[in-house]
């Protein structure tokens, strides 16, 4: 049922908190996704310290991409990637 009900692509801001017992921290996340073609891309917003990291997956294979900030050209590679 969830195959009908999204489409072939999606893209969106998420918030993620980890918690454990003696910490917690939020995360918020742009990710693009393409289904059909197994492309994932989620870049970190924030906090601060971890903005801009940003992860790759095409089907079984992961790329990270540290400390990458807005001036970085990988990003638009990866936006070529994507589209």
């Amino acid at each position: 049922m969830d195959t009908l009900m999204r489409g072939e692509t999606s893209a969106g801001i998420y918030e993620m908190t980890v918690r454990d017992p003696n910490w917690e921290r939020t995360l918020k996340l742009k990710v693009w996704e393409k289904r059909k073609e197994k492309k994932t891309f989620i870049r970190i917003l924030s906090p601060p310290k971890e903005e801009g990291i940003a992860t790759l997956k095409i089907g079984f294979e992961m790329w990270n991409y540290l400390f990458c900030f807005r001036t970085c050209p990988i990003f638009s590679t990866i936006a070529h990637i994507m589209a």
